[in-house]
């Protein structure tokens, strides 16, 4: 007997819980009144907002797909199945993890990678704009759970 292979998706994911661009939001708008499937569409960090996703255009490289949404009062909520990301120096990764990290004083801005500030080892800073390998993954979301932490896509 042969083993089958194909007919779903396997392995290990990194699923997140994000919200759509408002041009996104439209387009769903739009999908569910055509009564067309949301999910298994395919999407693109944005970083507008934390966790915030947009429709992958032709010829983009997509970092993620939508497997499941929700209404909410003013937008949706979509469960994203994450395969792909770009980090602050245009170098694409496969997601692993995501890691609530302090970054207490100093700027941090979603989209940057991070590395350790000072001697402490308890904190982290933007990695700033020098050659890949300077910092490491991309923040996707700011001041969460409280000022003064970052979400970091590893």
């Amino acid at each position: 007997m042969s083993l089958v292979k194909g007919g779903g998706d396997r392995g290990n994911f990194v699923e997140v819980s994000c919200v759509p661009a408002s041009d996104f939001k439209t387009e769903i708008d739009a999908l569910i009144a055509a009564k067309t499937q949301v999910t298994g569409k395919l999407v693109t960090l944005s970083l507008g907002v934390n966790y915030e996703v947009d429709s992958a255009d032709a010829g983009d490289i997509p970092d993620g797909k939508i497997i499941d949404y929700e209404k909410t009062a003013s937008t949706y909520r979509l469960t994203v199945r994450l395969f792909s990301y770009v980090d602050a120096f245009s170098v694409r990764h496969t997601p692993t993890n995501i890691v609530n990290l302090y970054y207490g004083t100093g700027t941090m801005a979603l989209g940057d990678a991070v590395k350790v500030n000072g001697s402490a080892y308890i904190s982290v800073v933007d990695a700033g704009t020098g050659s890949a390998g300077d910092g490491w993954g991309i923040v996707i979301a700011k001041d969460v759970p409280a000022s003064t932490f970052v979400d970091v896509l590893f």
